[in-house]
């Protein structure tokens, strides 16, 4: 396989990490903006709040369930199901995700990458 080929590989992985940025509802407004990275093949957190997601994941799963507008919603395992972490951080936080491929990694360099190399 040429480096040409491996690069093309490397463009086409997907990005094994998100980061969060959690902005809290008008109601918890005192709260500050969280930044998080998540990975959830590994189920991993890291960055500030880290913990107090966390408790709040906790404390869903022992409810087993979220109930967020009228609507109850099973939770299971949500450090690994999009849609599970969505539906407990959005009692709380506007949730911005954008994938990146390592903890602490600009979004901008990341998008100004990944365009480059397609340009090549």
């Amino acid at each position: 396989m040429s480096d040409m080929d491996e690069s093309c590989n490397d463009d086409k992985a997907p990005l094994e990490w998100i980061q969060l940025e959690l902005i809290p509802l008008p109601h918890i407004s005192d709260e500050p903006r969280l930044l998080l990275w998540w990975n959830p093949g590994k189920r991993e957190l890291r960055g500030d709040g880290k913990d107090k997601v966390l408790l709040i994941v906790e404390q869903a799963l022992r409810a087993g369930k979220v109930e967020n507008a009228g609507t109850v919603y099973e939770v299971t395992d949500p450090l690994t199901k999009p849609s599970e972490l969505a539906v407990v951080l959005a009692k709380s936080y506007w949730v911005v995700p954008q994938p990146v491929r390592y903890p602490g990694e600009s979004t901008e360099q990341s998008e100004q990458d990944l365009a480059s190399k397609r340009l090549q």
